[in-house]
């Protein structure tokens, strides 16, 4: 299984680090034999996971030794390649014969020292973090015990949750990416097929507000990239999906109020998607333009004005 959030948390007090893995490319014939002759039967553990198989995981490494200290599987058995995208007219071989929904972590957890617990008790350690499988999750730092988990958005290959999300000290803010553009109901009620932004309480992981892109001339929207907290805002990139050609595309950088949701900044940029998550340095925002797709703009770094 790969890594892909790279921002891995330091915890020095613990001396170790945590990570989310992806899902696996190729599961051994005995772990497939065991899926096929269990897939009828309802479990409440996992007996086909191997010990030291790490895939779809959230793990704490001990910094000196690379030893892995707890770990978390998240899921089913999951084995996924690209090539499962492009089946055709005979099954492509680089495709798991029953490949998985490939619901892994595209993105490091987020580490809070000394945070209100929520089952009660002294203040507790906790990590944050996000699955494509459109689900958010705290977990106990020490133990890996998870203390909530929250149904955000609905799963898909390309998100649930992608490349990042951002916490303060009250907060998780997360991307709902909604990769397929499935029906899914906002907090007010309404449904939408577009994708949105939550802020989650980070003590209980009740969703305190969800703004959906309002991105308009676009196919199908995005929210792909990773957020950012800067002073009061959430800094956050919708728009066109990079991953596809459909026309017409623009790019868009929202700034959204921390405390509703409400959409305070709007920087639109016609024939292409935005490529990254921002930084922000004084009063400049910065972030990347440009993906592999069809497009008329150039790649590059947008530099913009804070307002």
């Amino acid at each position: 299984a790969a890594v892909w959030g790279s921002q891995f948390p330091v915890d020095c007090k613990r001396n170790q680090i945590y990570i989310g893995t992806g899902n696996y490319y190729k599961l051994p014939p005995l772990v497939q034999q065991c899926l096929d002759e269990t897939s009828n039967l309802n479990l409440y553990s996992a007996p086909c996971n191997q010990r030291g198989a790490y895939g779809q995981a959230i793990l704490a490494l001990d910094m000196s030794t690379g030893i892995v200290r707890w770990s978390v599987i998240l899921g089913p058995i999951d084995a996924w390649t690209a090539a499962c995208l492009f089946p055709g007219p005979v099954p492509n071989p680089n495709c798991p014969s029953k490949p998985g929904p490939d619901t892994d972590f595209a993105q490091a957890p987020i580490l809070k020292l000394n945070l209100k617990y929520k089952f009660g008790g002294k203040n507790r350690d906790q990590l944050f973090v996000g699955q494509k499988s459109g689900i958010a999750y705290g977990f106990d730092a020490e133990t890996g015990t998870i203390i909530w988990s929250t149904q955000v958005s609905p799963s898909a290959p390309a998100g649930g949750m992608e490349f990042g999300s951002a916490a303060d000290d009250k907060y998780l803010y997360i991307g709902n990416n909604n990769g397929d553009s499935l029906s899914y109901t906002l907090p007010d009620g309404t449904t939408t097929t577009k994708a949105s932004w939550s802020a989650l309480d980070l003590v209980t992981g009740d969703i305190k507000w969800t703004t959906v892109d309002p991105t308009t001339d676009v196919n199908q929207t995005s929210a792909y990239f990773a957020l950012t907290v800067w002073d009061q805002l959430v800094l956050v990139q919708g728009g066109s999906r990079p991953f596809r050609t459909n026309k017409p595309t623009k790019g868009c950088l929202y700034g959204l109020n921390k405390k509703n949701g409400q959409v305070l900044y709007e920087k639109c940029i016609k024939n292409t998607p935005l490529g990254s998550g921002a930084s922000v340095a004084k009063d400049t925002i910065y972030v990347g333009v440009g993906y592999n797709t069809s497009r008329v703009a150039t790649d590059g770094i947008l530099a913009l004005k804070l307002p």
